[in-house]
Order: C-alpha cells, then sequence, then structure tokens
C-alpha cells in the first residue's frame, strides 16, 4: 500500500495486522512451550532439534514479514 485511500481501508489494515501480531504471540508461546517440554523431559534428540530450529525459524521469518508490513503501513499512511 503506497498511500492510504481511505480511513476504513488503513483501520482494516490495522486490524489484520493486529490479528496476525497476536496469532504469531500464541504461535510463540506454543514453541518454547514445546521446546521447553522436550529439553527438561530430556527428549531433545537431533531430529526433534532440527524440527523445532525449522519451526524457529518461520516464526521468525513471519515475525520479520509483520514488521516490514507494518513499517510500510505505518510509514505510508501516518
Amino acid at each position: 500500500m503506497s498511500a492510504c485511500t481511505s480511513e476504513q481501508v488503513s483501520s482494516q489494515e490495522r486490524q489484520a495486522i493486529w490479528a496476525e501480531l497476536q496469532s504469531l504471540g500464541q504461535d510463540t508461546q506454543a514453541f518454547r512451550t514445546e521446546a521447553y517440554r522436550l529439553r527438561t523431559a530430556g527428549s531433545l534428540d537431533v531430529a526433534t532439534n532440527e524440527r523445532l530450529h525449522a519451526q524457529q525459524l518461520e516464526l521468525e521469518r513471519r515475525g520479520e514479514s509483520l514488521i516490514k508490513r507494518s513499517v510500510c503501513f505505518y510509514t505510508a499512511c501516518f
């Protein structure tokens, strides 16, 4: 979005960003809980560690994408 054309669009975009941020937070908490459980149970083998690493990278990618989207939106609109 290069410029805001209406308050409705900016409101919808803010709501979408907020919903994605909440979803990312929930997924991150679930990931951290699972990683902690596996680590404390002594169940962290190589395959599990690789799976967790892949999940971590995906969460990081989603976070970076959301940050970029937010910066572009707020820079263009405000």
